[in-house]
C-alpha cells in the first residue's frame, strides 16, 4: 500500500461547469455518486438547472448536489494530525494520542468529544489536487513519496482600495490567495502537473 491516495471531499462554494459535485440520490455505493457537471443554465431568474454525464438538475435537484474536489489524503497517523473518518459526515478530529496499531484516541473539535478510532478508518489531508493533474488522477489512485509534489500558488482574488500615507494618495491593488496545491508525477511525460 502506497503512502498517498486521492478522494473526492466536499467543499464549500457555487457549483460551476466543470465542476465535480456528490449526488446523494444517486442509489449506488461506487464512485458513480461523483458527477462531473457540463453545463450550468441561470437564464431564467430564480431558476437554475445543471446538466451532468448522468442527467439534467434543475432546482430542487441542484439542492441534492454537494460540491467536491480531489484531495491528496494520507493515513500515516500521527499525535497532533487534524483526520478525518472514510464515512460521511464527514467529522475533522485531532489525533491526541496512538495506543497500538489498532486504537488511535481521537478528539472532535467541535464536541469537545474523547473517542476511539480504528487508524484504517481515519485518513489526514494533504491538499487539493492541482488542476492540471484532474485530467488523468482519478479518485482511488495511489502513490509514493517521489510521485507527488507540494507546491505554494499565489492567485489574484480581487482589488482593494488603500491609502498610502507617505505619499498621501489614494490606490488600488491586487489582493492575492495563497495556497498550498499538490502536483502529481505524469507516468507519461514523468513531469509534475
Amino acid at each position: 500500500m502506497k503512502p498517498y491516495f486521492t478522494k473526492y471531499l466536499p467543499v464549500e462554494g457555487e457549483i460551476k461547469e466543470g465542476d465535480y459535485a456528490y449526488d446523494d440520490s444517486i442509489l449506488s455505493t461506487s464512485d458513480k455518486k461523483i458527477v462531473k457537471i457540463l453545463k450550468v443554465d441561470r437564464r431564467i431568474k430564480d431558476h437554475r438547472s445543471a446538466q451532468s454525464e448522468t442527467g439534467t438538475y434543475s432546482n430542487a435537484g441542484l439542492a441534492k448536489l454537494k460540491l467536491v474536489k480531489l484531495f491528496l489524503c494520507s493515513r500515516d497517523i500521527r499525535v497532533g494530525d487534524i483526520v478525518r473518518r472514510s464515512t460521511l459526515p464527514i467529522i475533522e478530529y485531532k489525533v491526541t494520542e496512538l495506543y497500538d496499531e489498532e486504537t488511535v484516541f481521537i478528539e472532535s473539535a467541535k464536541d469537545i468529544l474523547r473517542t476511539f478510532g480504528d487508524p484504517k478508518s481515519l485518513f489526514k489531508v494533504i491538499g487539493e489536487i492541482s488542476p492540471e493533474s484532474l485530467g488523468w488522477v482519478k479518485e482511488g489512485m495511489e502513490f509514493d513519496e517521489g510521485e507527488v509534489k507540494k507546491e505554494k500558488v499565489s492567485k489574484r482574488s480581487h482589488v482593494e482600495q488603500y491609502f498610502d500615507t507617505e505619499l498621501q494618495e489614494e490606490g488600488e491593488r491586487w489582493v492575492y490567495d495563497n495556497y498550498d496545491t499538490i502536483k502529481i508525477m505524469c507516468p507519461t511525460c514523468k513531469t509534475f502537473h
